[in-house]
């Protein structure tokens, strides 16, 4: 045991003494030849460079082919399908309507006109006769798009009756007109109060064509690829 180590300390020295030896040569190399080390140290580098750029490439390179590859094989899987599509479509319709005309009035005036009465069987003169009249009046606007026949009629209220007259004009569109009645009488009647109980403007219902615009859906189709993701998504849709 004690030999083996005596041996190996030997060999240790030995070692550091070549060292020693050595060293002072190294130096020496380097310093005699420092341009041919450094031309080696950028040699290595560039071919490293060089080397790691390729692998780089060649990566990329890769990746291209692999993802050219996958479209090849969706291309020829893909074909053209016709997907069906909803659109709303325009149409008009005809529409027979009956429309009341739309109008505006004046302020009523009305009144009493005394008659002449008939002459006594005693008298020698002739007279003809008048009836009284109850009079009255108002203007009608007729505010529509059509011509029309408007009525006009006036409920009067004297002390033990209604008397009711009776009236019409025809009024073109956009036009005004003053309607009249003039509602005989007898003598006694409504002689010494009266007064307009109700007056009522009767408006004429025409019939008119409105043509309106409505829509209705109507399916179509389209044609589109079957590799086109948003295609797929319409044709899953139209099949549910």
């Amino acid at each position: 045991m004690v030999g083996k180590f005596n041996s190996d300390f030997v060999l240790i020295k030995s070692v550091k003494k070549r060292l020693k030896l050595f060293i002072p040569y190294l130096w020496s190399f380097i310093a005699n030849n420092t341009g041919l080390i450094v031309y080696y140290i950028i040699k290595g580098l560039v071919i490293w460079t060089f080397a790691y750029s390729n692998i780089k490439k060649m990566k990329n390179y890769f990746i291209l082919i692999l993802i050219i590859s996958m479209l090849q094989s969706c291309k020829d899987d893909c074909k053209n399908i016709q997907v069906p599509y909803a659109v709303k479509v325009p149409f008009t319709e005809s529409i027979l309507k009956n429309v009341s005309l739309n109008y505006k009035t004046s302020t009523l005036i009305d009144d009493r006109f005394p008659g002449i009465p008939p002459p006594e069987l005693s008298s020698l003169l002739r007279f003809v006769e008048r009836r009284p009249i109850l009079f009255a009046s108002i203007t009608v606007s007729n505010i529509s798009k059509h011509d029309g026949n408007f009525g006009f009629s006036v409920t009067w209220e004297c002390i033990d009756q209604e008397i009711i007259g009776l009236s019409s004009a025809f009024i073109p569109a956009g036009m005004s007109k003053q309607i009249k009645i003039h509602q005989e009488i007898d003598h006694y009647d409504c002689k010494d109060q009266f007064s307009v109980k109700k007056f009522e403007i009767i408006a004429p219902t025409v019939q008119i064509t409105e043509v309106s615009t409505k829509y209705r859906e109507e399916i179509r189709y389209r044609l589109c690829n079957s590799c086109d993701e948003a295609c797929v998504q319409a044709d899953k849709v139209s099949k549910n």
